[in-house]
C-alpha cells in the first residue's frame, strides 16, 4: 500500500505518476485541497483505481467526487466504501456539432452514424442521454463538466490528448482543398470551341487580306463597273469560301485576268479546309458534353491568387500553417491571410458558398464532408490525416466502460455499414455522375446567335429596301 499525503503530492506532481496502480490513503480534512487530490487522481491515466481511503471530519456532502458518474475507483470515507455511481444514475449530458456523416439534423431531429452507434451502446449498457445545445467549443464543455461525453469525432491531436480522454479511433479526418467541380459549356461557346483564340484571329486576319486584295483587283481590273459593285463583288468572293464547301465554277468567271484566277484558287482551297475543319468539329462539341477546365492542385490555387476558406483557431488552420509541405504555408500567406477568409465557426461568411460555386474560390475540408456536394470535389493532395474520435474528461470511467463494445462493433463491421449507408444516400439525392447524359441533340440554343444574325440581316435589308423606294420616288418626282 502506498500512503499519499497532500504535502507530498501536489496534483501537478500526480500528473507525471506512471504506475499501473495506486492503493493509498489520504489524510486530509480541508475541502478544497482533498477535492483538488482526487481530481488529480481521477485524471491520471492508471490502468486500475480501486481504492482510495480518505480520514476525514469532513461530511460526505462536501466531497464533490462522490457523486460523479465518471470515477474510476472505490471511495472510502470513514470506513464506509462508496463505490462508483452507476452508468445510468442519471441522465448523461452529450454535446455535438453538425458533422455529416458522423451527426446532423434534418426534419426529423438528430441522426448520422454516431447517433445510431450511440444509441446501440445505451440500449446495451442500459443508459439515458439527453443532447445538449450545439456549442462551438465541445471540448471546452467536456473539460468544465458541462457535459459528460463529447458524440463528435474530434481528430487526436498531442494537445487534447493530454485535456481529454478519447475513446477507440472510429474514423480519420482527411483535411484537404476543396473546388468546384468542372460545368458544361454554354451552347453559344459550341460556336468557337472548334478554334482556339489564335486560330480565330488568323482566320478573320485572313479574311480581312482576302476582302482588300479582292477589292484592290475590282477596282483596278474592272474600270467599267462603279466601286460599290467591285467591293460588293470582292467582298463576296472572300466570304463565299468558308460559307460552303462547294461552289460554282461560275464565280470565277469575272474578268480575264489571271491574277484574280489564282488567288480564288488559293482562298478556295484554304476556304475549304477550315470549312471542313470547323463543321465537323462543331457537330461534335454540340453534342457531347464539353466541360470547362478547373483548378485541382495546390500549386494553381497558390498562382490564381483567389482566396482559400478555413476554419479559423481550428486544426484546418493548424495543419496550413505548420505543413511539412511549403507550398500550403504559401497558400495560407497568399490566399488566406491577405483576403482574410479565416472565419469563425459562429460566422461563416454569407457570399462563400455563392464564390466557391463560381470558382471564384476554394475551402478546407473533410473529404467525407465533400462526398454529398454534388457540385465540389477535394484535391488529390491531403494537407492532414488523422485518427478520431469521441471525448470525454480525463479519467473518465463513461470512456471507459463504452470503449470495448465500441471496439466490437468496429469489429463486426457495423459502424463502416452505416457509414456507406449515410454515404449512398448522399450520392442518390444528387444523382451518380454516371447516369448523366453523355450527349444531347442539337437544339434551338445551338442555333440561337445564326437566327439573331438573320433576323438583324433582314431589318437591315429592309431599312436599305425602304430608302431605296424613297429615294426612287422621290427622284422620279424631281425628273418630271
Amino acid at each position: 500500500m502506498i500512503v499519499m499525503d497532500h504535502n507530498l503530492f501536489s496534483p501537478r506532481s500526480l500528473q507525471a505518476l506512471g504506475v499501473p496502480c495506486i492503493h493509498g490513503t489520504v489524510f486530509e480534512s480541508r475541502p478544497v485541497e482533498l477535492n483538488g487530490f482526487l481530481q488529480a487522481f481521477q485524471a491520471l491515466r492508471i490502468s486500475s483505481k480501486p481504492r482510495v481511503e480518505v480520514r476525514t471530519e469532513l461530511d460526505k456532502d462536501r466531497i464533490k467526487l462522490l457523486d460523479d458518474i465518471h470515477r474510476s475507483f472505490d471511495l472510502v470515507v470513514n470506513g464506509q466504501t462508496f463505490p462508483p455511481p452507476s452508468i445510468g444514475s442519471r441522465f448523461l449530458h452529450v454535446t455535438t456539432f453538425n458533422n455529416w456523416p458522423n451527426h446532423f439534423y434534418t426534419s426529423s431531429g438528430l441522426t448520422g452514424t454516431d447517433v445510431t452507434l450511440f444509441n446501440v451502446l445505451s440500449k446495451n449498457l442500459q443508459f439515458s442521454y439527453m443532447l445538449l445545445p450545439p456549442a462551438l467549443s465541445v471540448n471546452g464543455r467536456v473539460q468544465s463538466g458541462v457535459a459528460d461525453l463529447a458524440l463528435c469525432q474530434l481528430t487526436l491531436t498531442n494537445e487534447r490528448y493530454h485535456m481529454a480522454d478519447f475513446a477507440p479511433v472510429l474514423s480519420e479526418h482527411d483535411l484537404a482543398l476543396v473546388g468546384p467541380k468542372a460545368k458544361p459549356k454554354s451552347e453559344y461557346e459550341a460556336l468557337i470551341l472548334p478554334f482556339d483564340h489564335w486560330t480565330w484571329f488568323g482566320l478573320c486576319t485572313s479574311l480581312l487580306g482576302s476582302f482588300i486584295m479582292l477589292a484592290f483587283f475590282k477596282v483596278n481590273l474592272s474600270p467599267g463597273k462603279g466601286i460599290l459593285d467591285d467591293t460588293y463583288e470582292a467582298f463576296c468572293l472572300a466570304l463565299a469560301p468558308l460559307l460552303q464547301a462547294s461552289l460554282s465554277h461560275n464565280i470565277y468567271r469575272s474578268n480575264g485576268f489571271m491574277s484574280i484566277y489564282c488567288f480564288l484558287f488559293l482562298w478556295t482551297g484554304m476556304g475549304l479546309l477550315l470549312t471542313l475543319a470547323y463543321k465537323s468539329t462543331l457537330l461534335a462539341t454540340m453534342t457531347m458534353v464539353v466541360f470547362n477546365g478547373v483548378i485541382d492542385t495546390p500549386e494553381e490555387v497558390r498562382s490564381s491568387q483567389l482566396p482559400v476558406y478555413v476554419l479559423s483557431q481550428s486544426l484546418m488552420e493548424t495543419a496550413l500553417i505548420s505543413s511539412p509541405r511549403k507550398i500550403y504555408q504559401d497558400i495560407y500567406d497568399q490566399n488566406v491571410t491577405p483576403f482574410g477568409t479565416a472565419f469563425p465557426l459562429s460566422s461563416t461568411p454569407p457570399d462563400m458558398n455563392d464564390k466557391i460555386d463560381d470558382n471564384r474560390a476554394f475551402l478546407i475540408s473533410t473529404r467525407t464532408n465533400t462526398m454529398r456536394e454534388a457540385n465540389r470535389f477535394a484535391f488529390k493532395d491531403s494537407i492532414y490525416i488523422g485518427a478520431t474520435s469521441w471525448l470525454g474528461p480525463k479519467g473518465s470511467r463513461i470512456v471507459a466502460q463504452i470503449s470495448d463494445p465500441l471496439m466490437r462493433l468496429q469489429a463486426g463491421g457495423l459502424t463502416n455499414k452505416w457509414f456507406k449507408d449515410e454515404l449512398q444516400n448522399a450520392l442518390n439525392s444528387h444523382g451518380s455522375m454516371s447516369n448523366q447524359p453523355t450527349n444531347e441533340p442539337i437544339h434551338l440554343g445551338h442555333v440561337t446567335p445564326p437566327f439573331i444574325l438573320l433576323g438583324c440581316s433582314l431589318v437591315i435589308c429592309f431599312a436599305v429596301f425602304l430608302g431605296e423606294v424613297i429615294g426612287s420616288y422621290v427622284s422620279e418626282n424631281e425628273g418630271k
